[in-house]
């Protein structure tokens, strides 16, 4: 199956927007997404977008809040806490979101964002009812949920037993499995 990404969703809101640069503060995927729009990168922006960063840093932070003060508009891709690989975890973009709402009120484009929501209608043909929306997260399950799909929540490791069971009633999934191999079987 295809994936929807934050920063494919940012980049063609922003071409929609008829932006023609943003300051971008992310990885190649997300900068590549955004330029394939015919979008410049550059400093010299009244658009940021704010994607998972292993290199941010006070320098980049600084140029956001430029944008911002400046009556720009900001991106953040994500709001997860953690950034799950395997065994190990690292810290993901909410801390640094949190920095950003200090001077901003950036949108979301990515998950379970109203953004989101909307491109993932433009981009996917789905029958709510009878399509699945598979996730490691629970905003994952949330963004599923509210367009009216079958959710199924992989226990990988992103999200905890615990978390589950304080989730929203809008991040409860159909099927919480520890593979995608045993979603399978459930459905088909």
């Amino acid at each position: 199956g295809e994936i929807l990404t934050s920063g494919h969703v940012a980049a063609r809101e922003l071409s929609k927007r008829g932006v023609q640069k943003a300051y971008v503060a992310g990885e190649s995927g997300m900068v590549n997404e955004i330029q394939e729009q015919g979008i410049e990168i550059t400093e010299d922006a009244e658009h940021a977008v704010l994607g998972f960063d292993r290199n941010f840093n006070y320098s980049k932070l600084e140029k956001i809040r430029n944008i911002a003060c400046e009556n720009g508009e900001v991106f953040v891709c994500s709001t997860e806490k953690i950034f799950q690989r395997s065994e190990k975890s690292q810290p993901h973009q909410k801390a640094l979101n949190s920095a950003i709402r200090e001077f901003s009120n950036p949108e979301l484009a990515g998950k379970p964002g109203d953004m989101y929501r909307r491109h993932f209608k433009r981009y996917f043909s789905y029958f709510p009812g009878q399509s699945a929306f598979i996730g490691d997260r629970l905003a994952d399950v949330k963004t599923g949920n509210s367009l009216g799909m079958t959710t199924a929540l992989v226990m990988n490791g992103a999200t905890t037993e615990e978390e589950l069971r304080k989730a929203e009633e809008k991040e409860v999934p159909d099927y919480a499995l520890t593979s995608l191999h045993k979603l399978r079987r459930r459905i088909i």
